[in-house]
């Protein structure tokens, strides 16, 4: 019998390690999963080329461990699109990649552990076996000369790694390949690829420098306690003093460091995750009280916000934050400045307007005939219009306004127009399934009434199912 060719027996030849497992494989494409206790990621493969492989990184986790390994003569081109990861030279020094960077290396140093410093990771990866590669690719372009290997020794001579920092022709080349119509994505995966092959031919080096920083392995553990001990704790704070010495850092070797670990200034970063996490709480926890969520976050009830006036005038000031449908008792605490005599008003009991609240979202299955998002929403108040927004991380896909509902706690049908699913499917044409982010706001005419509020489901199509 004769033996059918394999068109993955070359990517087969590889060691992934035996933490990922296959989720699925056809002629063209591959699905991957990685498994950590931090989290999960998908790598989905697609074949451009006998040799040649594109593939989407889609990882939310902290920390994984690479067990790859190849003796095959290999070139990658990675590309982050968000989030962070964290790579070590030979030297034992580390790197972050971030958004809009470009990174090529020969994987010799791709085995061990991986770090993602914001827990999520999304990119492509564009991958030569250059034995292969090169033949194919010469057949694909026959007019067009391309030397995969010198290609290779430009950017990783003696198997170094190249980054590019974010730059507009990098992001002309991959924006346009996160949004791959289905019908179209492997010829259109040919031509970006070839596209990619040569601008980075044509690319100067003396006119991208790598201007951010390498750091030792030992200040970046000693900044990841930093970011430990910080968020472990969000009820302690303290000054950039207090950790340096701590931790055995100058000042500025804690801050700039975070700042390289992170992506944000200490205060800046820690700042927002406790806001994120006091609204995960708000949302998840409706029970509780706003200043005992504000005390779990470090916001102490007994701080105020500060203002100054002159004798004779008013001031004010916005909550944020709050709860809809709720009554709140509210004081002022005035101080006179030139006598710093404290004085205190009588208790006023106000009630926030209702903003929807989102309680649940069904899993949407985008490919079906009649797309529908069933959304279980607390309303009230039916006079208000509300807005019904999809993202898949900070990536808004589709926005739907003018949803009118009535009164009271029920299970919301919104179904998609023919364009809007379209714009999913488009949007989606390079995965499978994703988890999407369903917020809804109310509005009062214009004037947004509360607070958005969210929840998360799967969007998949049905050859996930």
């Amino acid at each position: 019998m004769e033996n059918k060719y394999n068109p993955w027996a070359l990517f087969h030849s590889t060691d992934m390690g035996d933490n990922l497992e296959e989720v699925v494989e056809t002629e063209d494409c591959k699905v991957l999963r990685m498994n950590d206790p931090s989290g999960d990621g998908l790598m989905t493969i697609y074949r451009v080329f006998d040799g040649v492989y594109l593939m989407y990184n889609d990882f939310h986790m902290a920390h994984c461990y690479s067990r790859f390994n190849s003796s095959s003569r290999i070139f990658c081109i990675d590309h982050c699109r968000e989030g962070r990861i964290e790579h070590r030279t030979d030297k034992d020094m580390r790197y972050y990649m971030e958004q809009g960077d470009l990174r090529m290396d020969r994987r010799v140093h791709h085995s061990g552990d991986m770090y993602f410093p914001v827990s999520h990771y999304h990119g492509i990866t564009v991958g030569f076996f250059l034995d292969h590669a090169e033949q194919s690719v010469r057949e694909a372009m026959p007019g067009v000369s391309f030397d995969l290997s010198a290609l290779a020794d430009k950017f990783c001579g003696k198997d170094s790694i190249y980054i590019l920092r974010k730059h507009p022709s990098i992001e002309h080349i991959f924006s346009e390949l996160y949004n791959v119509p289905a019908r179209i994505r492997m010829d259109y995966f040919k031509i970006k690829v070839m596209e990619l092959l040569v601008f980075l031919r044509a690319l100067e080096l003396s006119e991208y420098k790598d201007e951010r920083p390498y750091f030792y392995s030992s200040q970046t553990e000693k900044i990841k306690a930093v970011h430990k001990l910080l968020t472990d704790d969000l009820t302690r704070n303290y000054t950039a003093e207090e950790l340096a010495k701590r931790f055995d850092l100058s000042t500025a070797t804690l801050k700039n460091g975070f700042k390289g670990v992170y992506g944000s200034p200490i205060y800046t970063y820690i700042r927002n995750y406790k806001m994120n996490v006091a609204a995960s709480m708000l949302v998840t926890d409706r029970k509780k009280r706003i200043i005992e969520i504000a005390s779990a976050v470090g916001y102490d009830s007994s701080s105020w916000t500060q203002f100054s006036t002159t004798a004779g005038t008013s001031a004010s000031i916005t909550l944020s934050s709050l709860s809809p449908n709720t009554s709140y008792t509210v004081k002022v605490r005035a101080r006179r400045q030139y006598n710093q005599v404290y004085g205190t008003s009588d208790s006023s009991t106000v009630k926030t307007l209702g903003g929807a609240v989102v309680n649940s979202v069904n899993t949407v299955t985008a490919d079906n005939a009649t797309v529908s998002i069933t959304i279980n929403v607390t309303v009230y108040e039916a006079s208000y219009a509300n807005t019904l927004v999809l993202k898949n991380g900070g990536t808004t896909i589709l926005t739907i306004s003018g949803l009118s509902w009535s009164k009271g706690t029920a299970n919301r049908s919104v179904t998609l127009s023919s364009a809007q699913r379209t714009t999913l499917l488009n949007w989606m044409a390079s995965m499978k399934s994703f988890t999407g982010t369903f917020a809804v706001s109310s509005f009062s005419g214009s004037t947004q009434i509360g607070s958005t509020s969210s929840k998360t489901a799967t969007v998949l199509t049905t050859a996930t199912k």
